[in-house]
């Protein structure tokens, strides 16, 4: 036999074996035959998941949040939530929560009733003349008693001055190291018996303690001529016991 006539033999030999050792691998990569992947993590260790579509998923849940979720889920049974909080949270209701009160950590709800008291109505007429040294008549209106409470809940003001001038008021409660005051909204109504007119009417909110001084006060841009100020308020007076 001839060199040139075995060479031909020896290849086509060659090729058979390395078709046999290449079948399997050939058979493993078909889609039709997959084969099963088992991977065991520790839970200090876990396995990094990607979930497209829906799955269900038991144990320990551990993620880390880039921008807002969206959570879409139907609820059976009570959920438990830990989470620990790095910055600030929006949390979004959607429909009308339940809430449900402890008797044993009752919520405080003051009484309304107790706060209605003993109604007060106190109407001044106070006068500051020509060429007084200020340029405001302050009206002292009430003094609150020791035991008492003040709310004063309405005010009505009117101030005459000379033609030309314009009226500021203000409803203040002075306290031992404080005032708190309302400023009121003026309006000029016209000229009458050769004074111009400016009265003030509102609805207030505010509280004085037992020895405050309720007042108030108008307040004209110069002092020429004369300024009568008419100045009422109403409200109620409440024990003081009643809101401890």
């Amino acid at each position: 036999m001839s060199i040139r006539r075995s060479i031909p033999r020896v290849f086509l030999v060659l090729l058979v074996v390395i078709g046999l050792f290449t079948l399997p691998a050939i058979q493993g990569a078909n889609p039709d035959n997959p084969k099963e992947v088992q991977v065991v993590n520790t839970s200090s260790n876990p396995v990094p998941t990607t979930v497209e579509g829906s799955a269900s998923i038991s144990g320990t849940v551990q993620a880390e949040q880039s921008g807002p979720w969206n959570v879409q889920s139907q609820q059976s049974g009570s959920w438990t939530v830990e989470a620990q909080q790095s910055g600030g949270w929006n949390v979004f209701v959607d429909g009308t929560p339940t809430v449900q009160l402890s008797d044993t950590d009752p919520l405080t709800v003051p009484e309304l009733d107790k706060l209605a008291g003993k109604a007060a109505s106190i109407s001044q007429f106070h006068a500051l003349a020509s060429g007084g040294v200020t340029d405001e008549t302050d009206s002292m209106l009430l003094t609150v008693p020791d035991d008492k409470l003040v709310v004063v809940r309405y005010v009505s003001a009117r101030a005459d001055v000379p033609g030309g001038q314009e009226v500021l008021f203000d409803v203040r409660i002075e306290k031992e190291f404080a005032t708190e005051r309302a400023w009121l909204v003026s309006h000029e109504q016209g000229r009458f018996n050769g004074k111009d007119v400016f009265v003030a009417s509102e609805q207030i909110f505010l509280v004085g303690g037992p020895g405050d001084t309720v007042r108030l006060r108008a307040r004209r841009d110069n002092t020429g001529g004369f300024m009568g100020l008419s100045a009422q308020i109403q409200g109620f007076l409440v024990d003081a016991s009643a809101v401890e």
